[in-house]
């Protein structure tokens, strides 16, 4: 060794020497090397320090550690035991293990070496290192290791930590322990550095019990260093259905340190061996056979973990981060030979009603359905995965005819519109499905996702339970949809919707009776939007019941206003949706606002849509008769109110459509009609009203028809809250009347 520059550790001079000896004596091309075992000292000289990417420099630390960080982890176990099973034997010692390069590069390295003084307390190992020549075998373990993941953790129902694999401390922070770590939660994990929305967002996503994937975060604990940690994590639920916590999974960052703890506890096991011959080979083989079982366990977690990272745990089909590879590589190969590259955006229709009223573990062993439906009716070379809640998505490949994805689509709606028996009982449900293709050059995974994703827009837009494809039309009818329902979702916070009224007058004495509150939409561009322009919109956004509510307490403050200036104003009657009558906090939210008992009516939208309801909704109904609220069915004749409605709810006013009054001047069959609901209305003691009166032979016909009011543009235009004052003092005036 004295012919060439040798790295050193501190160790006893003589034991140095003897390695020193050896390796002059075995000094062989790519580097020489010397190991002392008791003392734990390596030497190298210049040709193997640069090889193996050894620092000289005793501020590097020592070489001994150098060598063990750079060998990696699945390798560093079989290397410690060679060097045991060499140093008991006393046999000349050769071995292979990967060395991972300050560069990032893999390489093999072959260990060959004499033992020097076997059987007593300076044993020694001295040789020759080269690289060994394996490219393949090298990158296959470099793709194995990107790909592990290694600890675990689980949480109770109040979200606290109740478990965490042995491994999870020292990944957490040094000095950290499980048993710190437990009843905390992840809140207590997150250090400074971490976005705080995302951070609320993360949190309020496991409160709804929902699964993660790859959530990224910096930690910290027990006042180490923050850690940059990606988690995984799914919810637990019992045989009810209940919510009993989570189980997950970690990247683990600290195996070189735990490789590094395993290799000096090996250590002191040889020295303790080496002091006491006699239990020196029991010690020795306790010690392999541990290693062989942890090596064995790790290697089936990181099987597990590996299955984890790429696949939904719910379903076992593909996950999104698994969809994102396979589309870049499906996208390469297209380019290459010209072939098209297709994706099916499926979401359930009716999913949310089957969570809500049977139960996660229903709407769980629905969505596994529903993965097994499209393994079985998609192509074999197609590609099935989960991307959200109730979102999966199917990419197919190919040179055939774009067609063929809608063919796919229809044949999947017919196939998950089928019912789903789960414990006994039928789950019904549906889906609709966007389509979106691209081909060769032209062909880019995010925006073929993004276009799939508007073509779903647009199919449940139509009505569900049908696919349509991407196109710029499409894209274009989007914008425009979700322009507006920007503007919707901006408005109600910026308080745009007002009550516009228009005249309910007395068919008999022309008196005003009353006013309809309608909503009208004043967007910051300027105008006012009648609900033609954001109704349908606002429905899909389930906003109605707010802009509803919005309605209600503006008309409620305007007729305080009109009373306190001493107008006359007997009553103000607002719409109500269905969906609102659904509202479990409906009663409440309106016995806060006082209503004037008798002076406010709801006129029940869409009633033919509570034929079928259930019995809460006629208690919600007779609650509000009970409050002082008159009920009044609107649209009766239109198709959206129907006898049995009438008779269900029992309201104290019956409105006719506009559209059966427009025609009774000159539809005799019209005429008729009308009639026979003011009549049937007669015969309930229901009172009515006539809507889209424009004309005064309409208005002489409805009168002698003994229709009670009437509303329409014969009398007022729907006017904003100002001019109402006006109107009424005007209105009071049979003379100013008369000049209007």
């Amino acid at each position: 060794m004295s012919d060439d520059p040798v790295t050193e550790t501190k160790g006893d001079p003589a034991e140095i020497a003897a390695a020193q000896h050896a390796l002059a004596r075995l000094h062989a091309p790519g580097g020489a090397w010397a190991l002392h075992l008791a003392a734990q000292v390596l030497e190298l000289d210049a040709g193997a320090a640069a090889m193996l990417d050894i620092d000289p420099d005793p501020n590097a630390g020592e070489p001994l550690d150098q060598l063990m960080a750079n060998i990696l982890p699945v390798d560093r176990g079989d290397w410690l035991k060679a060097v045991s099973a060499g140093c008991s034997a006393g046999t000349a010692f050769s071995h292979l293990a990967h060395i991972q390069l300050q560069s990032g590069a893999i390489r093999q390295a072959l260990f060959r070496a004499e033992v020097l003084h076997p059987g007593t307390g300076d044993v020694c190992l001295a040789g020759h290192v080269t690289w060994a020549r394996s490219q393949n075998a090298d990158g296959r373990l470099e793709d194995f290791i990107n790909l592990t993941d290694e600890w675990f953790w689980e949480m109770d129902a109040n979200l606290r930590f109740t478990y965490f694999s042995p491994n999870a401390s020292a990944c957490w922070g040094k000095g950290a322990s499980v048993e710190a770590l437990l009843g905390k939660t992840r809140a207590n994990l997150f250090s400074d550095d971490n976005d705080i929305i995302e951070m609320d967002m993360h949190l309020n996503w496991i409160a709804q019990h929902k699964p993660f994937r790859d959530f990224r975060f910096w930690s910290h604990m027990l006042g180490d260093a923050p850690r940059y940690v990606s988690s995984n994590g799914r919810p637990l639920f019992d045989e009810q259905g209940q919510f009993v916590g989570y189980r997950g999974s970690g990247c683990d960052l600290t195996e070189q340190q735990q490789m590094r703890e395993a290799l000096v506890q090996a250590n002191r096991q040889l020295k303790t061996a080496n002091k006491a011959k006699s239990d020196a080979m029991a010690s020795l083989k306790e010690a392999n056979a541990l290693l062989e079982e942890q090596y064995e366990t790790l290697s089936q977690v990181q099987d597990e973990v590996r299955q984890q990272a790429l696949h939904d745990p719910l379903t076992g089909v593909a996950n999104r981060r698994y969809l994102d590879d396979r589309l870049n590589e499906s996208a390469v190969r297209c380019r290459e030979d010209d072939g098209w590259l297709g994706v099916l955006h499926i979401d359930l229709d009716r999913f949310k009603q089957i969570n809500d009223t049977l139960g996660h573990a229903t709407g769980d062993a629905v969505l596994a359905h529903v993965a097994h439906v499209l393994e079985t009716h998609s192509g074999p070379e197609d590609f099935v995965a989960r991307v959200g809640g109730d979102e999966f998505v199917v990419v197919r490949t190919s040179h055939g005819e774009q067609a063929e994805l809608g063919k796919l689509a229809q044949k999947l709606i017919e196939a998950l519109g089928k019912p789903y028996v789960h414990e006994g009982r039928e789950c019904w449900f549906g889906a609709s499905i966007g389509i979106a293709a691209m081909q060769g050059e032209e062909i880019l995974s995010d925006e073929l996702l993004m276009n799939a994703d508007i073509a779903l827009y647009r199919a449940k837009n139509l009505g569900r339970g049908c696919f349509q494809y991407f196109s710029d039309e499409v894209q274009q009818e989007m914008l425009r949809y979700k322009t507006v329902a920007d503007g919707i979702r901006a408005g109600l916070g910026r308080d745009e919707f007002r009550p516009w009224y228009q005249p309910q007058i007395c068919a008999r004495t022309r008196n005003l009776v009353g006013f309809e509150a309608l909503a009208r939409w004043h967007p910051p561009e300027g105008g006012v939007r009648s609900p033609i322009h954001f109704l349908d919109v606002a429905e899909d956004l389930a906003l109605v019941p707010r802009i509803d509510h919005l309605i209600l307490e503006h008309a409620l403050a305007d007729l305080a206003t009109w009373d306190d200036a001493g107008l006359d104003v007997p009553k103000v009657s607002v719409n109500v949706s269905a969906r609102r009558l659904l509202d479990p906090d409906l009663l409440s939210h309106l016995a806060s606002l006082a209503l004037p008992r008798g002076r406010i009516a709801f006129e029940l939208l869409e009633s033919a849509f509570l034929d079928d309801m259930e019995s809460t909704i006629v208690w919600n109904i007779d609650q509000l008769k009970e409050m002082g609220v008159e009920i009044q069915l609107d649209d009766f004749g239109s198709g959206h109110a129907s006898i049995v409605s009438l008779v269900k709810i029992g309201p104290e006013t019956l409105k006719i459509d506009r559209q059966m009054i427009s025609a009774i001047t000159e539809d005799a069959s019209r005429l008729s009609i009308v009639e026979s609901i003011i009549n049937i209305g007669k015969a309930l003691g229901v009172r009515i009203i006539a809507e889209g009166v424009e004309t005064e032979e309409q208005a002489r016909i409805l009168g002698e028809l003994n229709c009670e009011s009437l509303q329409g543009y014969l009398f007022s235009a729907p006017m904003p809250a100002h001019e109402v004052p006006g109107f009424v003092r005007q209105w009071s005036s049979p003379a100013l009347r008369d000049q209007a």
